[in-house]
């Protein structure tokens, strides 16, 4: 729970007005209970069930991903807040320096962290899929939560491209404060990255319902990385 700690220090920033810390923080809240939720919930089928009966699909229903897909729609505004405060609020920019000190995650990439998640589950949901056998009976549940993450990836591609690309070029331009380079300048940006920079996510271990013994599915809430762990 480190990133929610950091995101706690960020929320009492002194220079934030009250609407700005809403807009910012509030709509974590929602998907943060929902995820907490979902370890909670694969951790209790994972010790209560058989292989032959262990059903993960059901641990992602249509409420899931509604509470995903509205902080993806809010993000993008979000995202506009942080580059107007980055032009117009010395003492934010001052004060986000401080106190993410030698960590590795900045604000932009800890707000970034539950869009790039959902490109995350779709890999997982998908690499599940194709390692369960169709008579399984979990194989349709998993098939419906496939479906519907991987729209939602496909909707906000650009729109996560874009987020990463931006992400990229703030932590090299804290290595040129002055943007010598003009990594922001929009020419510059379009001639220079015409391909989107993508963060690739932790390997995926396929979780076969059929070839192995025993398997553990960990979640890390608010990490960046799904992990699947399979022990034989």
């Amino acid at each position: 729970m480190a990133l929610v700690s950091m995101l706690c220090g960020y929320s009492q920033l002194s220079s934030l007005s009250l609407k700005d810390k809403r807009l910012l923080f509030v709509p974590l809240r929602p998907f943060l209970k929902c995820s907490k939720r979902l370890i909670a919930q694969i951790g209790s089928t994972l010790k209560s069930a058989h292989q032959e009966n262990l059903r993960i699909g059901i641990c992602f229903p249509p409420q899931f991903w509604q509470e995903y897909r509205q902080y993806y729609t809010t993000y993008k505004t979000i995202r506009e807040l942080l580059n107007n405060l980055r032009q117009t609020n010395d003492e934010f920019m001052e004060y986000c320096k401080e106190l993410r000190g030698a960590a590795r995650q900045s604000l932009d990439s800890l707000l970034l962290l539950p869009v790039q998640r959902v490109g995350q589950y779709d890999s997982f949901l998908t690499n599940l899929m194709d390692q369960t056998s169709k008579t399984h009976p979990d194989y349709r549940n998993i098939v419906t939560a496939s479906s519907m993450v991987n729209k939602m990836v496909k909707e906000q591609q650009e729109e996560v491209s874009q987020a990463e690309n931006d992400a990229r070029l703030l932590q090299v331009q804290e290595r040129f404060p002055g943007d010598e380079l003009h990594l922001f300048d929009a020419n510059c940006f379009k001639s220079q990255f015409q391909t989107p920079l993508r963060i690739s996510p932790y390997p995926i271990i396929p979780f076969p319902y059929t070839k192995c013994p025993v398997y553990i599915l960990y979640i890390q809430d608010l990490e960046s990385w799904i992990f699947v762990h399979s022990l034989i």
